[in-house]
This record gives structure tokens, sequence and C-alpha cells, in this order.
């Protein structure tokens, strides 16, 4: 495998479990009421938040350390997918399409 496309595999990873993990924390009140949802790790109690935010914050640095390794341009793209991935729990309440 080339430099570029490891790179690219563990900034994918990194923060696709990022993104993962903040919708569980956000999510982890609504997750204890639903019966498909209660046993994630952290709606269930298995990972407390504390160490849940710890997890998420170095999965965010993995993605920092890829962040600087990518061109001005694709460095623009990633940093603007930000605040839609931030927004996505939220937008499960108000509505059915949270993807969109």
């Amino acid at each position: 495998m080339t430099r570029r496309l490891v790179v690219a595999l563990l900034g994918a990873i990194a923060m696709r479990g990022a993104g993962c993990v903040y919708n569980d924390i956000v999510d982890a009140d609504l997750d204890r009421q639903v019966a498909r949802t209660a046993l994630r790790p952290v709606a269930s109690g298995r990972i407390g938040t504390r160490l849940a935010w710890i997890w998420l914050l170095a999965l965010c640095g993995i993605g920092l350390a890829v962040l600087l390794q990518l061109r001005p341009a694709a460095q623009a793209v990633a940093l603007g997918s930000v605040l839609p991935v931030a927004a996505y729990p939220f937008m499960k309440r108000i509505t059915w399409w949270p993807q969109a």
C-alpha cells in the first residue's frame, strides 16, 4: 500500500470511530429507552462517559495527525465536515432523515 492510502485509511477509521463515540455519548439517555440501542456501551454503563470522552479525544488526535498530512484544499473539506457530523445526533430529534 502506498503511504497516502495508509494515511487515508487510518484517518477514515479514526474519524468514523470518533463519530460513533460522539453519537453514543450524545444519545446515551435516548439509547437507554430504546430496546435496540439500550445495550450500547455508554448507554448500558459498561463504558463510562468520561472514558468515552477520553477515547473520543484520542481518536480526534489521530484524525488531527492525519489532517496535518493533507493538502490545504483537502484540509478545508475535512474541516467542513465537522459541523454536519457534530449536528447529526441532534438532527435525529427534529427530523426523520438526519443523514440529509
